[in-house]
């Protein structure tokens, strides 16, 4: 045997000496394996996004919701009126005045009527066939709330209000329920949405604050849209976490509305932030069964 072969010999003991230590671990002695949050986003193509320009009187779009026929219901953020919205071009098609200027943020509709939301947690409700008057309901106020979202539980008869901000807690962002038959408020949270278990899947320090929520009709899932931390959730419907959709800052400069396409092509708005209002389309990949 050669000096080096010797020499090999003898480092290599030395390694697999100190590799097994005093045996091997047992499997009870191992450390628990944290469950992680899925990150990718295989279902769709970010890599290339559909950007349609929209028209000035649009410049703080702050909510859409698709109805039908090329059309979305759209929300602009200082102006009382719902704005009727050509997504394929996005030209305006027609204009519904609700009430004077003022704070509104989301808008979702069922058959007969829109449903406008204002920050500080006033859902107005809007007939479609414009005959009947504009009726206002409001969550008892608290001090320290803000609301961005809301999405519409068709089959539960509910609207779920989302916090942007609650309470001044970051990491637990509470939903409030509108009964649609009754037309009272659950004065308790119904939903929530913990972000604590988001702790290993964002940058350490990232911070999100709800800008949009909607029910995906393809996954039955909810997606819940952050403008502050520019990220993507999809979620269980009632409100566990499963996957992180990171969003390009370039793409995404304020985006504050969200719906889907019946086939799952995803829409979102972004306000000017000092440049041009946008419709960003997300194509599904994976299309239902």
């Amino acid at each position: 045997m050669s000096l080096f072969e010797q020499r090999f010999l003898v480092v290599y003991s030395i390694l697999l000496f100190c590799a097994c230590g005093d045996g091997p671990v047992k499997e009870t002695e191992r450390p628990p394996v944290a469950e992680k949050i899925n990150t990718a986003a295989a279902e769709y193509d970010f890599s290339k996004p559909l950007i349609i320009k929209l028209k000035k009187k649009l410049k703080e779009i702050s909510g859409i919701f698709y109805l039908a026929d090329n059309q979305f219901a759209s929300i602009e953020d200082e102006s009382g009126t719902i704005f009727l919205l050509d997504y394929t071009t996005g030209m305006v098609t027609n204009t519904i005045d609700f009430a004077g200027n003022g704070d509104y943020e989301d808008i979702v509709a069922d058959d007969n009527y829109y449903y406008v939301l204002e920050s500080s947690g006033i859902i107005f409700r809007v007939a479609r066939n414009a005959t009947s008057p504009v009726e206002k309901y409001e969550l008892p106020r608290k001090k320290s709330r803000e609301f961005e979202s809301i999405f519409l539980e068709k089959e539960k008869g509910k609207l779920i209000m989302l916090c942007k901000e609650c309470k001044h807690k970051d990491d637990l962002k509470e939903g409030y329920c509108l009964d649609l038959k009754s037309f009272d408020f659950n004065k308790q949270p119904c939903f929530s949405l913990d972000f604590t278990s988001l702790e290993n899947a964002l940058p350490s320090g990232t911070v999100l604050k709800p800008s949009a929520a909607a029910i995906n009709p393809s996954d039955q899932k909810l997606y819940v849209l952050c403008s502050v931390g520019k990220t993507l959730l999809r979620c269980t419907r009632d409100g566990k976490i499963e996957k992180v959709f990171p969003l390009d800052q370039n793409t995404f400069r304020q985006p504050e509305g969200l719906t889907f396409l019946p086939n799952g092509d995803m829409y979102i708005s972004n306000e000017a932030a000092g440049e041009q209002a946008t419709l960003v389309k997300i194509s599904y990949l994976q299309q239902p069964k």
